[in-house]
């Protein structure tokens, strides 16, 4: 089973795949050209870089070909504000745009997971800073050395983890 895992974010958006449960590829699409200052607001600019992101992950869902999806909930608990959370809805609305057009059939294999569900399946605590946790996490488990700046790409990693652990493809370690 290939499975691919998205972090999805507006500013940088976290990918991981996954391959009988063994990590094969991971990475991250930045915002690139709508980085900083922009005369545009919401939802223009995010509407625009949403699709961008989105455009990104289709070009990496159809090389991958992945048998599941699973996506980072958008949640409402934390620090995000009400801009964040609709910013978050309009790019997973954008992305199941994309993929239901391009009749994948990996759309109805498309499964969401809120942070406290797969943070609780790979046992991630908070140490001070979610974003610093998750990096260290995977550096310790997967033995990969990135940066404290890769969080996207790290929380994607775990998302992916967090998934095969509920789904009952990894051996649940207590």
């Amino acid at each position: 089973m290939v499975l691919l895992s998205i972090d999805l974010s507006t500013s940088s958006s976290g990918w991981s795949v996954f391959n009988e449960n063994r990590l094969v590829d991971f990475g991250s699409i930045k915002e690139g050209i709508y980085r900083g200052k922009s005369k545009q607001r919401y939802p223009a600019r995010t509407g625009r870089l949403s699709k961008m992101m989105c455009e990104e992950l289709l070009k990496i869902i159809i090389k991958v070909n992945p048998d599941n999806i699973v996506i980072e909930e958008a949640s409402s608990n934390g620090i995000a504000g009400v801009k964040s959370i609709k910013s978050l809805c309009m790019a997973h609305g954008q992305l199941l745009l994309l993929i239901l057009q391009a009749e994948l059939p990996v759309y109805d294999k498309i499964q969401f997971l809120s942070p406290r569900e797969w943070r609780g399946a790979v046992g991630l605590k908070k140490n001070k800073d979610w974003k610093i946790s998750s990096v260290q996490l995977v550096n310790k488990l997967f033995g990969l050395m990135l940066d404290l700046d890769c969080h996207d790409t790290s929380d994607a990693i775990l998302l992916g983890q967090g998934f095969l652990k509920l789904g009952g493809y990894l051996e649940r370690k207590i």
